[in-house]
């Protein structure tokens, strides 16, 4: 039997106990020849520790924009120029393939129509128009080339 239950821990810290109970039978023979069942119980807690996903970044691919240059050779590169960081993984939040583009995606939200550079495979580049949400807090380059690199 598995029960599991969620509640609140200290400093916004999610905490979920799982509590599994297993009963094992075996038999044997006791020294007189008498046939002896016995069932050995178990009872274990699992306690995970989380931090609630509060700050979520979801982004929608912008379509049409391989027409869009910058000096920087790629927008991969530009991402890494401008982020400071090595591009290794797509930052799609379950993906783990290898980052092999510099992805001009927008925030969702109703303030910022800014475009980004983002590093993605090419599956997740691919997924135009559809939103996507990011592995931790990933670093937004500005797309706008009159702020980075030039144009």
């Amino acid at each position: 039997m598995i029960k599991s239950q969620g509640m609140q821990g200290g400093k916004g810290l999610g905490v979920v106990v799982v509590q599994a109970e297993a009963f094992f039978v075996t038999s044997q023979y006791s020294s007189a020849q008498y046939f002896s069942v016995v069932v050995m119980a178990c009872r274990f807690f699992i306690v995970w520790h989380f931090q609630p996903r509060s700050n979520v970044v979801r982004v929608r691919n912008i379509n049409g924009t391989s027409d869009h240059d910058c000096r920087c050779g790629s927008w991969l590169k530009h991402w890494e120029l401008f982020s400071k960081e090595k591009a290794s993984l797509c930052v799609e939040e379950s993906c783990t393939n290898e980052a092999t583009v510099g992805a001009h995606v927008q925030k969702i939200s109703s303030y910022d129509n800014d475009w980004y550079i983002i590093p993605l495979c090419k599956h997740h580049n691919n997924l135009r128009g559809e939103e996507i949400e990011l592995y931790g807090s990933p670093t937004l380059v500005s797309a706008n080339v009159s702020e980075t690199c030039g144009g």
